[in-house]
């Protein structure tokens, strides 16, 4: 073991290893495979959803923290994966990870402080991610506070509410037209698009928001929400805005919001 240990340090790095002596090193024990596993260029990815398949977790860590993982291996890793190997996993950088394993670990792992703080430092997360991450903080925040006793419950829920929406909105102001329309699609399927949260957006300065969530609700194409809601009188803005299904008592603060929108362009 010790001799194949040293072969696969010495051979790890090397651009012209043949195939079958990677893969035979990568079958190996973990001290030997570890090595083979995380650097080894002659491995496909073939050879690695095999190795991960085989529910050895060291094994599966040492694939975690390779310079480069595809979205196929990412997925394995999350299906056949434990939370060690998940949170290795979303702490590399060079892992591409996609859309849909993203969500498979924010429901199965995060009750895993090592996979949280994987997603607190990991850059360029979708933006639905970041949403559902921003909601499980303030609801574990929420539950916290209620389990202490020492603050009405109706308090704590409405400083939870207030704090959910300020850091969704401002989500929402590093996000590009595309990424925005799937972020409120993504609120408006899970029952977060409120009407305080748009009211909150627009008064934030947020028009993309309103003029984004309003075409949402009312089912229109964005470009027909912005023409009734610019329109320059009121009546294009109140037939979106019921259409849109909003709170007739929001329609007096949403109309002066967006007047003074208007006046600091």
């Amino acid at each position: 073991v010790r001799v194949r240990e040293a072969l696969a340090l010495h051979l790890k790095d090397c651009p012209d290893l043949p195939r079958d002596v990677a893969v035979s090193l990568a079958r190996d024990v973990a001290s030997v495979s570890t090595p083979m596993l995380q650097f080894s260029l002659a491995l496909d990815d073939n050879d690695l959803l095999e190795i991960i398949r085989g529910h050895d977790a060291s094994k599966q860590i040492a694939i975690a923290k390779r310079a480069d993982v595809s979205e196929t291996v990412s997925d394995a890793l999350v299906d056949f994966g434990s939370a060690d190997v998940v949170a290795t996993l979303v702490a590399n950088t060079g892992a591409r990870i996609s859309e849909p394993s993203l969500n498979r670990i924010v429901d199965d792992y995060m009750d895993s402080p090592d996979v949280r703080n994987a997603f607190a430092d990991r850059p360029r997360l979708p933006v639905t991610v970041t949403e559902r991450l921003v909601a499980f903080v303030t609801n574990s925040f929420q539950d916290l506070l209620i389990s202490r006793k020492e603050l009405p419950v109706d308090l704590i829920t409405e400083v939870v509410i207030k704090t959910r929406e300020r850091a969704i909105v401002t989500l929402s102001t590093e996000s590009d037209d595309a990424s925005l329309a799937e972020l409120v699609r993504h609120l408006h399927a899970n029952g977060r698009l409120t009407p305080s949260l748009i009211l909150r957006a627009l008064c934030m300065g947020e028009i993309r928001v309103f003029e984004a969530a309003v075409a949402e609700l009312a089912g229109v194409r964005l470009i027909s929400a912005q023409t009734l809601i610019h329109d320059g009188g009121e009546l294009g803005l109140r037939s979106v805005y019921e259409k849109a299904g909003l709170p007739p008592a929001y329609f007096t603060a949403v109309r002066i919001a967006i007047e003074v929108s208007h006046e600091t362009q």
